[in-house]
């Protein structure tokens, strides 16, 4: 589905499965992920990925955050957005664990159980999540 053609709640939906991804990267999950490069991976406009973020933050699903860059480096600080509590139990934010899980059991060995976050509900393995369609057709 292109850009162009895409409902507001679609995008969202890009939007916040970006940051959920992002949350489960294991190099940076703890920089906060701007706006600025949520909207050049999914190829959407500036104003539409902020304007989607505000609504995610207005939900309880992401906060605004910052954090100073590393000690030896003379760059400002990372300005950006990180998943809440909230966020962490949807079904977007699940899927993207058990993806991720999956990938650094394949790479780094070992059972993928150990690469899912602590407070992962382990019930919801196996089954289809129910957001299945909206993952894949945005």
């Amino acid at each position: 589905m292109g850009n162009a053609t895409m409902t507001p709640k679609q995008v969202r939906l890009k939007v916040f499965r970006e940051l959920c991804r992002h949350d489960n990267d294991l190099m940076s999950c703890w920089v906060p992920l701007p706006t600025t490069v949520i909207a050049d991976c999914l190829h959407i406009s500036l104003y539409q990925c902020r304007k989607q973020m505000r609504q995610l933050v207005e939900e309880g699903l992401a906060v605004r955050s910052s954090c100073p860059s590393d000690s030896e480096d003379c760059s400002l600080p990372y300005h950006g957005f990180l998943i809440t509590k909230k966020g962490r139990d949807t079904d977007i934010y699940r899927y993207c664990s058990l993806k991720g899980a999956r990938i650094c059991a394949e790479c780094f060995g070992g059972p993928m159980e150990q690469y899912l976050p602590t407070t992962f509900n382990y019930a919801w393995i196996g089954k289809e999540a129910p957001v299945r369609e909206q993952l894949f057709e945005i």
